[in-house]
């Protein structure tokens, strides 16, 4: 595992082909305990290190062959999105997907269900390429051009397998149906085997497999509702800009934004001063307050002495006024008016009578 590590942080842009060809023969023979880690940290290399968008493609299509089951969402994301936005990539991405999926299927099991889902969705975003030889020098195990049938035959054979997760299935139907907008020579054997699962006992299933059929009625917006999915070199355009926009000038405006909301937040300009010129608002609530209260609880029934008292503690003025208020009010205070009732508590109860 140290040497694992140490491999994995001599990696960078000039040796990143050597080191990843060794991570990948070292992935082949790791133990099952090791796999996931290792898996997690080829993929980074490649995403971070890739020379080109081709040997990302190929060296990632490498690992989901062999250690599919570790590889993260995320990346499988990734890997769908170089392919989206580099066209003169997606001829060759679907053979080679499509190749792979071939051989795992003639495997009797899938083992590498991520794999699986991104060959999957690849097929059908860009199934109508496989009709298309891939370059010559891209053709390294790639046999010419794929026809309509064999494609067909592919989905169809994942999609019945038996030990295929509901999520694939998903994926598959979805898959064939896409191809219904590019394939125009077996519509009618999708149509069929989309109906097929029309009576599917998992209720996903044949929800989607209903919803797809339905879509024939409507030809003159299924291909429409079908289309490509967008790039997303839009976003990466624009993304690019702000980052430009933010590179360039706006730091300055930014910092003085940033800095002049921090005054504002932690109240260090001259403002606040204002408040503390007109104590008298401030302290007539409080008189206010306390006169009520002795009228609420009766403080005065017992004499004249108890009223000024209150009234006469604002003219400290500030917080310690308010204080002084509410320690008479709760007989905190040493003042002489709360002492009266203690030496005749029944004062004003007589005065009441």
């Amino acid at each position: 595992r140290r040497a694992l590590d140490l491999v994995y942080l001599l990696v960078n842009e000039t040796n990143v082909r050597i080191l990843a060809r060794e991570l990948l023969n070292y992935l082949m023979v790791a133990d099952h305990e090791f796999k996931e880690d290792l898996t997690d940290k080829v993929c980074s290399v490649v995403t971070k290190y890739a020379p080109n968008k081709k040997w990302q493609v190929d060296t990632l299509v490498r690992v989901l062959i062999m250690a599919g089951e570790f590889v993260r969402d995320d990346v499988g994301s990734q890997l769908v999105q170089v392919i989206s936005t580099a066209p003169e990539l997606q001829i060759y991405s679907v053979h080679k997907f499509y190749h792979a999926l071939a051989a795992e299927r003639h495997s009797k099991q899938i083992k590498q269900r991520q794999l699986v889902k991104i060959g999957v969705w690849v097929i059908g975003e860009y199934g109508e390429l496989l009709s298309i030889a891939p370059p010559r020098e891209d053709n390294d195990d790639i046999t010419g051009p794929v026809p309509e049938e064999l494609v067909v035959d592919l989905l169809e054979g994942i999609l019945r397998g038996g030990l295929t997760s509901i999520e694939i299935k998903m994926y598959a139907l979805t898959a064939l149906m896409k191809l219904t907008s590019r394939l125009d020579a077996v519509v009618p054997r999708i149509q069929k085997i989309l109906a097929s699962y029309q009576g599917s006992i998992v209720v996903e299933v044949q929800q989607r497999a209903c919803e797809y059929t339905s879509l024939f009625q409507f030809d003159d917006i299924r291909k429409q509702l079908l289309e490509h999915m967008p790039t997303m070199e839009d976003v990466e355009r624009d993304n690019g800009e702000e980052v430009e926009r933010e590179e360039e000038g706006p730091n300055a405006t930014t910092t003085t934004t940033s800095a002049s909301a921090v005054v504002d937040l932690l109240a260090m300009d001259d403002e606040p001063a204002q408040p503390s010129s007109k104590p008298a608002p401030a302290a007539a609530p409080a008189a206010t307050g306390a006169s009520i209260m002795d009228d609420l609880f009766g403080l005065d029934l017992g004499g004249g002495g108890s009223a000024p008292a209150p009234a006469a503690a604002p003219s400290g003025g500030g917080g310690s006024s308010a204080a002084i208020d509410l320690l008479d009010l709760l007989g905190g205070g040493d003042s002489a008016p709360p002492a009266q009732p203690q030496n005749n508590p029944m004062g004003g109860m007589g005065g009441m009578g």
